[in-house]
């Protein structure tokens, strides 16, 4: 459903219901609200949410979601600080590619970035981010 010029309140679609989805893909949206808690959604690899008009936080529960390998968030409303990805509570082991580019996030860049084994790419441009990266994520 992308580019469909679809909009309203994401959080008014039945994401959560849709335990066997894979692929959620409605960038190029007119959606606004905040990004759905979806982390009941266990099968889920790819979450691309971009170019929209969300607001609100990162939820951190995206970090529960272990099957991801793409998550993009870029060019939204999102503002608030990074969330923990790579910690023990929020693994993300199989993330390769984070984009949360053209937001409005603030403050440093998790320490727990660093453990994110599998990132290969990290796009986080046109924010107000702070800080150095960790050494484990300096070489992506």
């Amino acid at each position: 459903v992308k580019g469909l010029e679809l909009g309203g309140e994401l959080s008014n679609l039945a994401l959560p219901n849709m335990t066997k989805l894979r692929v959620l893909n409605l960038s190029h949206n007119k959606l606004r609200g905040t990004v759905p808690d979806l982390h009941v959604n266990h099968e889920l690899t790819v979450i691309n949410l971009g170019f929209n008009e969300l607001s609100g936080m990162v939820p951190e529960s995206l970090g529960l979601i272990t099957s991801l390998v793409e998550l993009s968030l870029k060019v939204n409303l999102i503002t608030g600080a990074l969330p923990n990805f790579g910690s023990s509570e929020y693994p993300l082991p199989l993330l390769e590619k984070l984009d949360i580019s053209s937001n409005f996030l603030t403050g440093p860049v998790p320490r727990s970035f660093g453990k994110l084994e599998s990132l290969v790419s990290l796009m986080m441009e046109s924010n107000s981010i702070s800080g150095q990266l960790p050494d484990q994520v300096s070489g992506v």
